[in-house]
């Protein structure tokens, strides 16, 4: 897959134990302003698969909400009286409305493997290309961090700070760009841990060529930072949520993007993520 396009926003700013984007309104609508803080303005004038990448869906059981909710921001449906929550699908069906030539959209899904989201929509994405689909995928992915996220990562006793993040990426099979994505690989390990990543697991994301550079997904646990230890034998470790904070489900393709623009890599780059249940993905990412 050649990479046509890409947009992202990194946490800028320190604020109350995260670390936040500058200038987001944490009271509106977050993917309007996201979009709208990455000046983005999306067209689709071919057939497109559009994927929106998200840490967590929100159970079925909470989408429905009473109007009172006061910590919810609901989305009123026609006459009823019920209202929905705006999570992940309402997000996805908003942002491909206001794309100019949506009705080129032939595929559209909502990728939520917790902090292997992003992995897993490349995979997809390359399936889609190759299987004729579509001709470009387009792959949106924000994460805006709320009180119950910082809670979980304290109850798991992982000592990593978390991070907002939004990430844009446009991909097809034809392009002529500076970098591709290659080898796509998602794993599913079942009946393990949910919390740890084997070293089994973390060996199967290792290509049979040599790389220049691994991004590990760096979670900050010792189990999970001693099965990454073992792939990055191949290459030179790269790894950026000292300075933005883990930003969950759209880290993969936020930190990716950032070795796009990182001068100091080169060539082939494995980009390993992994995330809560079991999830495990990678790509390599090759810089020409």
């Amino acid at each position: 897959m050649q990479i046509v396009e890409y947009k992202y926003i990194k946490p800028t700013i320190q604020k109350d134990g995260y670390i936040a984007i500058e200038g987001l309104d944490r009271e509106r609508y977050a993917t309007e302003q996201f979009i709208e803080l990455a000046e983005l303005d999306i067209q689709l004038d071919k057939p497109t698969a559009v994927l929106y990448v998200d840490g967590f869906t929100v159970n079925q059981s909470e989408t429905r909400v009473d109007k009172k909710d006061r910590f919810n921001i609901p989305i009123e449906i026609g006459p009823s009286p019920i209202t929905v929550k705006s999570g992940s699908s309402y997000s996805m069906h908003q942002w491909i409305k206001e794309m100019n030539g949506n009705e080129n959209v032939v595929y559209a899904s909502v990728v939520a493997d917790t902090c292997a989201s992003s992995m897993h929509a490349l995979y997809q994405a390359e399936r889609l290309l190759y299987e004729g689909v579509c001709e470009e995928v387009v792959i949106i992915g924000e994460e805006r961090t709320s009180r119950d996220t910082l809670r979980l990562f304290k109850e798991l006793m992982i000592d990593v700070t978390c991070g907002d993040g939004f990430v844009y990426i446009r991909l097809d099979n034809s392009s002529k760009s500076k970098c591709g994505v290659y080898d796509t690989k998602w794993l599913y390990e079942y009946n393990n841990n949910p919390f740890i990543v084997s070293k089994e697991a973390v060996l199967k994301l290792k290509p049979m060529y040599s790389v220049d550079f691994v991004k590990v997904h760096g979670t900050g646990t010792k189990a999970n930072d001693e099965a990454e230890s073992l792939i990055s034998e191949i290459g030179k470790i790269v790894q950026y949520k000292n300075t933005t904070g883990h930003t969950q489900g759209v880290s993969g393709l936020l930190e990716m993007c950032m070795a796009i623009d990182d001068t100091t890599i080169y060539g082939k780059v494995l980009c390993i993520a992994t995330g809560f249940g079991g999830f495990i993905g990678g790509c390599t990412l090759i810089k020409s």
